[in-house]
């Protein structure tokens, strides 16, 4: 009889020890659900009780978390180990250009106080409020004005985590940063999702997915037009800087607007998603006899070939440029780097159209113009 009892009392408690681990206790931060995130692999989104939990990835390795973020509503207890935010966020640091665009299209200008600079901002309400003192300058990478970004007294301070002299060289303000690795996605419409993201900070979380759902059916009708095009025009992309040429690699950003414009990539081969290392005759002997040449310039008004051709007497011996099919967005003229990670359809429109006119016959290119 003794051992029965022992057995039964053995079972009890292999019974609570079995519910315990299938029924964890709940806490005031429990996962309320993830939002479904289609594209960009450096983030993810939890709703938790009194707000949104907010993770950050690292772009070598989207397994691996950066950093978190909570948002919380006023007087909800944020986790543990995260950096805590209380909305609404009434005072935003910018310090990129290429961040801008997201607080842009949720039409969020209102909360901006400071931004690295105004070198590549073409918002004429941006850069009326910058002039005004408004919206304060705090400097670069390496350089930034550390009493002056307190001084604005940030409810968040929105930096890229590996530009030397950015993230770390800001810990040790105590102010709250969210490192933001949204360069590093592979893909436009990834890149494009980071609207849904910025968009949590604004609270405005239905308008930031209603424009992303827009954008990502303008951008995937467009790709659709050239899946079936058997004659795709090759390319390359960009030119020498000293004597090195950074050519965008197959896994690219670019290499993934080429592909979804019907166009056929010269270094598709090469897997890298940043740029590769290379010299002038290894460009030239693979894209000599290219149909297209992508680039930027960055000069105020229009760009000549003659303009393209004093930079290095090697260029004009390009089939792309004694056929004039140089491709190029003026980023002094345009807001690429403002409206670029926003618009992707804007840019594969672009490039649709000068590789495949018929397929959009009508069309006003907005960034990628051809060089005269």
């Amino acid at each position: 009889m003794k051992t029965k009892g022992n057995n039964r009392l053995l079972a009890g408690l292999i019974l609570v020890l079995l519910n315990a681990c299938s029924s964890p206790a709940r806490s005031p931060q429990q996962s309320l659900g993830q939002t479904e995130i289609k594209y960009a692999s450096g983030f993810r989104i939890e709703a938790i009780a009194g707000g949104t939990l907010i993770y950050l990835m690292e772009p070598a390795d989207s397994t691996q978390v950066l950093a978190r973020v909570a948002l919380m509503e006023p007087g909800a207890k944020a986790p543990d180990g995260t950096t805590a935010l209380e909305l609404p966020l009434k005072r935003i640091v910018c310090l990129s250009s290429t961040y801008m665009g997201y607080f842009l299209e949720l039409n969020a200008r209102d909360k901006i106080v400071g931004v690295n600079s105004f070198r590549h901002l073409n918002d004429s309400t941006i850069r009326a409020r910058i002039l005004n003192g408004e919206i304060l300058q705090v400097g670069k990478e390496g350089h930034f004005n550390g009493e002056l970004l307190m001084a604005l007294r940030p409810d968040v301070v929105f930096v890229s985590p590996y530009k030397t002299g950015g993230y770390e060289a800001l810990q040790h303000l105590g102010l709250p940063l969210v490192p933001v690795p949204a360069y590093y996605e592979e893909t436009p419409l990834a890149r494009a999702e980071w609207l849904r993201l910025f968009g949590r900070f604004v609270s405005e979380v239905h308008r930031s997915d209603s424009l992303f759902a827009q954008t990502e059916k303008a951008y995937l009708q467009l790709k659709k037009l050239t899946a079936s095009i058997d004659q795709r025009p090759t390319i390359f992309s960009g030119r020498l800087k000293g004597n090195v040429w950074y050519v965008p690699g197959g896994k690219s950003f670019y290499a993934h607007y080429f592909a979804d414009a019907g166009a056929s990539y010269l270094f598709a081969d090469n897997l890298e998603r940043g740029a590769l290392r290379v010299d002038f005759e290894q460009v030239y002997q693979r894209a000599a006899r290219a149909d297209f040449w992508r680039i930027y310039s960055n000069v105020p008004g229009n760009y000549s070939l003659s303009q393209f051709a004093a930079e290095d007497h090697r260029y004009p011996l390009f089939d792309a440029f004694k056929n004039g099919q140089i491709i190029y967005c003026n980023i002094h003229d345009r807001p690429y780097y403002e409206l670029g990670p926003v618009k992707p359809h804007w840019i594969l429109a672009d490039y649709i159209h000068h590789f495949h006119p018929q397929l959009l016959p009508h069309h006003q290119p907005f960034f990628y113009q051809k060089i005269n």
